[in-house]
Formats: C-alpha cells, structure tokens, sequence
C-alpha cells in the first residue's frame, strides 16, 4: 500500500463511522421534538371546540361580526335607522345617503334595490342583502311613481282608470330607471347621467346636468322640476394636499396640466391652506377653482 493510500484510508474510516452513527446522536438531541405529548393533544382539542361553539353563534336570522363585534338582523330598508346601518358596517355617509332617500319617497321594491343607494359598495352589499326583509305593502308599485285611481260610470257600470304621476327625485340617489321615467331619457342619456355623476363625485348644483353631453333643453326644463338636491348633501372629495396629478386629473374639472400645476405648487409652498391659494397657480383660472373647490378636501 503506497502512502497516498494510507493517508486516503486515515480519512475515509472516520467520515463512514460518523455516517453511521449520526442517526443515533440525533435522537439523543432532539429525542420527541416532532412528537405532539398527550397535554399538548388535549389543549389543541379544546381549542377546536371552543372555535366550534363560537361559530354556531352565526346561525339564524344574526351574524356576529367578529371584527366590530355588532350584529346584523332582518330589517326593512324603509324603516331601519341610519345608526343601525353603521352598526351593521355602513359607512356614515352611504348611511345619511339611504336615509335621505326614503325620506324623500325613495323605494325599495326588492331586496337588490339597496345597491341603488348612492356610494354603496359591493362588500356592504353583500353583507346586508340576505338580511333585507320588505314589508307587503312596499313591494308593488313602481319606484318614483304613484297611481291616482278615478272611477268613472259608463251606464250602470264602473270603470277605474289608472293614471301614472312622477313625483320629484334627488338626483344623487336616482338610479337609471328612476332617470328614464322622465321624458326624453331613454338607456343611453340615463347612464351617462349616472356616469358624470360618478366622475364628479355628486351634483352639487343642477345646472352641471347641462355638462351631460347630449341632453336636449327640453328634457334639461324637465329636470330642473322633476330632481333636486338634497340640502345636507356633500360631494366626495379628494385630498388636495396628498393626492397625485393622475388622481387629480381624473376629476372632469381637472386637466392633466392643471392637475401637475397644482402637485409642482404644492411641492414648492406646502400645503394648501385653503381654496383661496389655488388662485395663486398659474393655468389655473379662476372659473375652474370656483366649479373644483366642492369637490377637493384640504
């Protein structure tokens, strides 16, 4: 055997003696460390029992939300007060929203009309739908319209005629249909109405309905009798102090070089204080301050 080989054998008996035995100093180490004891089976027991208590507190007509700890029940849409619509996860404002649009003859004539309500979104939706529960006497006539019913005598005969009468409607709450009962708005003028609405963030006057493109005089007569504007109502706003120029330009008063004007100003004054400094940016004229300043929060 040459000494190459010896020194090969020196090395390569004491690397097969510690592959063999490391196995056994391993469990001498760590001898149950990926054993479940009998205490720690138990507590885990008790623990899916506890969960399993907790969950059937959900059954029936409530549902526990875990992370408000309020309770949702069955509920009329016409009668439910605006402070049980934010126990139930309504935010403040779509809560005022549906309040003012039963106090002023708003309807709900199935449970998926609440999505009609002006800002709702689709989680609080899906949340409240499956507990909406309409009375009888709310569920046939048709939103935004009541019958006068006349009788008339033809010989010995009666005969009722039934007659269709518009009542007035708050614009921020109307949905599309409530829009094509006026005359001159069919499926296209009513969703691009709902549409500018949504992109404004509310009317906050009726003359901006002259801003629908389209909109014959005749029907913008109409609208001005048959909408209005709800007194306490307040447009959604954007945060002039931290929004960005493409936030701000979506805003159809807005232009994007207006928008990167107002982002370059504030970048070098700070904050805006108030509307009155708007006045101060270059390119943006007075006209556009006056028509933007209900729909920026500063």
């Amino acid at each position: 055997m040459s000494k190459g080989e010896a020194r090969g054998l020196v090395i390569l008996i004491p690397l097969v003696i510690v592959i063999i035995l490391f196995p056994y100093f391993m469990d001498m180490i760590w001898p149950e460390s990926q054993v479940i004891n009998q205490d720690d089976a138990l507590r885990l027991d008790e623990f899916i029992s506890e969960f399993e208590r907790q969950d059937e507190t959900s059954e029936g007509n409530h549902v526990l939300i875990s992370q408000t700890h309020s309770v949702i029940y069955r509920f009329d849409p016409h009668t439910v007060t605006r402070s049980e619509l934010i126990s139930f996860g309504v935010a403040s404002r779509v809560a005022s929203n549906w309040i003012n649009y039963v106090n002023n003859g708003g309807k709900f004539y199935k449970k998926e009309d609440i999505g009609k309500i002006y800002g709702m979104d689709g989680s609080s939706f899906d949340l409240l739908v499956g507990f909406v529960d309409i009375k009888a006497e709310n569920s046939s006539e048709p939103g935004g319209v009541s019958d006068l019913k006349d009788n008339i005598s033809v010989g010995d005969a009666q005969v009722r005629k039934t007659k269709a009468v518009l009542r007035p409607f708050d614009i921020n709450l109307a949905d599309t249909m409530a829009l094509r009962q006026l005359k001159g708005i069919g499926p296209a003028f009513s969703r691009r109405i709902v549409k500018y609405r949504d992109k404004l963030g509310g009317y906050v006057n009726l003359r901006q309905l002259r801003e629908v493109y389209g909109l014959h005089d005749s029907v913008l007569v109409q609208m001005d009798t048959m909408t209005f504007i709800a007194a306490d109502f307040t447009a959604s706003r954007v945060d002039v102090n931290h929004a960005d120029a493409g936030e701000l330009a979506r805003h159809p008063y807005l232009t994007y070089r207006q928008a990167q004007a107002l982002v370059a100003y504030r970048f070098q004054h700070g904050d805006f204080e108030s509307v009155r400094t708007l006045h101060n940016i270059h390119g943006i004229d007075s006209l556009t301050i006056t028509k933007i300043a209900p729909y920026l929060e500063f």
